[in-house]
C-alpha cells in the first residue's frame, strides 16, 4: 500500500519534487502523490504536472494525520517557517533519487531530499529538510545543517562544514575545510576559498563579500 503524501509548493521546485516521487515510484511504488498545497490564488483549483493544487497550506490541517508532506520549496529560511508553523506534528519522508550513488557512514535528517545524479563518499551528516540538487557532490566528512539548500552541480570538497539555512548557487564550489555561516548565500559558480561569515552573501572567483542577508523568508514561489 501506497503511503500519501503531498507537496507544499506549486512551483518549479514543487514539480521537480513530483519528479523526484514519480521517479522513486518507479523502482518501488511507495508513494501516493495526492497533489500540492500552495498560497498563490492563482493556482488555487488548478492541476500542476497533472496534479491537483488541493488548496493554501492551511488545508494541511485538514488532511489526515498519516498524510505525508514534502517541501517542494528551495528557500531556506522559508523551509524552516513552514516547517515550524505547518510541520512539527507530520512525517517528512526522506526522499531519495534512485540514480544517488552513497558510501558509507551517511546520516540524513527527515524531509531532506536527494535528487537524481547526487554523489555522496562518506562520512557525511546531512540535517533536517536539505535540499541537494540534481549532480551535487558531496565529498568526505562533510556536514550540512538544517534546511540548507544545493542548487544543481554544487560541489563540496572534504570537511566543509555548512551551518543551517544556507542557500548555495548553482555550479558553486567550495575547497576543502571551509565553514559557510548561517544564512549565507553563495552566488551562482562562486569559488569559496575562506570561511563565509553568517547572513553574507559572497559570489565570484575566488568568492568576496557583497551584501549582508535580509531578514525576509520569502513567499511560496
Amino acid at each position: 500500500m501506497r503511503t500519501p503524501i503531498v507537496i507544499i509548493g506549486a512551483g518549479g521546485h514543487g514539480r521537480e519534487t513530483a519528479l523526484l516521487i514519480e521517479q522513486i515510484n518507479g523502482v518501488q511504488p511507495t508513494y501516493d502523490l495526492l497533489g500540492f498545497l500552495d498560497d498563490d490564488e492563482a493556482r488555487a483549483e488548478t492541476r500542476v504536472g497533472g496534479y491537483p493544487v488541493l488548496g493554501p497550506v492551511r488545508t494541511l490541517a485538514t488532511l489526515p494525520a498519516h498524510v505525508q508532506v514534502a517541501l517542494g520549496v528551495g528557500a531556506p529560511r522559508l523551509k524552516r517557517h513552514l516547517d515550524s508553523m505547518w510541520l512539527s506534528a507530520r512525517t517528512l519522508p526522506t526522499l531519495v533519487h534512485p540514480s544517488v550513488i552513497m558510501g558509507s557512514r551517511i546520516e540524513i535528517g527527515d524531509g531532506s531530499q536527494l535528487h537524481a545524479g547526487v554523489i555522496l563518499s562518506t562520512d557525511i551528516r546531512i540535517g533536517r529538510a536539505v535540499t541537494v540538487n540534481r549532480r551535487v557532490d558531496v565529498s568526505h566528512d562533510d556536514t550540512l545543517g538544517d534546511f540548507v539548500t544545493l542548487a544543481p552541480s554544487v560541489s563540496l570538497a572534504g570537511n566543509v562544514w555548512i551551518d543551517d539555512e544556507v542557500d548555495v548557487g548553482i555550479n558553486a564550489t567550495c575547497i576543502p575545510g571551509v565553514r559557510l555561516g548561517a544564512q549565507s548565500v553563495v552566488g551562482a559558480g562562486a569559488v569559496v576559498i575562506d570561511d563565509v561569515p553568517a547572513g553574507m552573501t559572497v559570489v565570484g572567483i575566488p568568492a568576496r563579500p557583497v551584501r549582508s542577508v535580509s531578514s525576509d523568508v520569502g513567499t511560496l514561489p
